[in-house]
């Protein structure tokens, strides 16, 4: 399960998905799980956006980190022969591994922001918890 969204003081919305290593790739169903009970419903476009954005970010992140050293290290490299005065490389070879270096950056971080601030999303209000007390057949409270 992933996605976890609508939380309620008796459960929460989440969406089972087909991944790999925890990544999802095919959203299957929605549930409302309380505890170790679950009643199935519709798919909910939220759940699996946030599913998505939580899995996806943290591999988003991973991979501009590892991308990040490894073009530091080239623009390192390449800064000190440039600097030396060497002719392997000009300008627009160094300003070119500057701007994927910031772009790789850009994207460490909106991999981190995907993942964690989707939690803002996670709360149910009054209406939607009323929703899933008919779905679910019980008297829901809202988080407050």
């Amino acid at each position: 399960m992933g996605g976890a969204v609508d939380r309620c003081e008796q459960g929460q919305t989440e969406t089972q998905f087909v991944h790999v290593w925890f990544v999802p790739l095919i959203p299957l169903r929605t549930s409302f799980v309380m505890g170790k009970r679950a009643v199935n419903m519709p798919l909910s476009f939220k759940s699996v956006i946030v599913g998505y954005l939580r899995g996806w970010g943290f591999v988003c992140a991973v991979g501009c980190l590892i991308g990040f050293v490894a073009c530091g290290v080239d623009l390192y490299n390449t800064l000190e022969v440039f600097l030396r005065g060497g002719t392997a490389y000009s300008e627009e070879d160094v300003l070119f591994r500057v701007i994927v270096l910031a772009m790789l950056g850009l994207g460490i971080v909106l991999g981190i922001a995907a993942f964690f601030l989707t939690r803002f999303f996670d709360k149910a209000n009054a209406q939607r918890c009323a929703e899933l007390s008919q779905l679910a057949g019980m008297q829901l409270t809202p988080l407050r």
